[in-house]
């Protein structure tokens, strides 16, 4: 009986949806996470993933999303005089307005803007001939990006995602070290 049940609310659910024109999107791609102060700036490319649900209004849409940008390591060794570590972890809840520039071809382009609340969090470690440091920040910033892609619709109710992303994530750290991301990614958008 709980089986039929279920089945009974996820097909309703599924049929509001489709009326509705909600969407899930996975993406996984590149992302190069930098962190930049005065002293100079560190970069680093790693793998990246969003999870998204949306609805498409037409030639607009609107998506929330999870996204994990990835960590950037960097060491610095200066010999008998000691060294200096850090690691960023990056992760993002944000959501993306979407303009679909339709066409008589299955080939959608668009363009779009993200705003995101971005958890940021910066460990630093490192030893001089005087000294040894540790030290943790964590920071919750508000971030904004723009984005660029297309869709190809395979079907009505699948379609394959490419798109490129610039996200600025916000400050952390001591020193208020600037954290962007660029990002390439490629995936699969359900419509229900």
């Amino acid at each position: 009986m709980k089986k039929l049940l279920l089945t009974a609310v996820l097909t309703g659910l599924s049929g509001v949806a489709a009326a509705n024109g909600w969407y899930v999107q996975g993406d996984v791609g590149a992302s190069k996470l930098q962190a930049k102060e005065e002293g100079g700036k560190i970069k680093d490319t790693k793998p990246y993933g969003r999870v998204s649900v949306g609805k498409d209004l037409g030639n607009f849409r609107y998506a929330f999303d999870y996204t994990y940008f990835g960590t950037l390591k960097n060491t610095d060794n200066y010999g008998t005089d000691g060294y200096h570590k850090a690691k960023l972890n990056a992760h993002s809840a944000g959501i993306s307005g979407f303009y679909d520039f339709h066409n008589t071809t299955p080939l959608t382009p668009y363009v779009g803007l993200r705003a995101s609340l971005n958890y940021l969090s910066l460990d630093t470690n490192g030893e001089t001939d005087t000294v040894q440091y540790s030290h943790s920040h964590d920071k919750t910033q508000v971030g904004i990006g723009g984005l660029v892609g297309a869709q190809y619709q395979f079907t009505d109710k699948l379609a394959a995602n490419a798109g490129l992303e610039y996200n600025y994530l916000g400050k952390v750290g001591p020193v208020d070290t600037k954290i962007s991301q660029y990002g390439a990614n490629v995936g699969l958008r359900y419509n229900f």
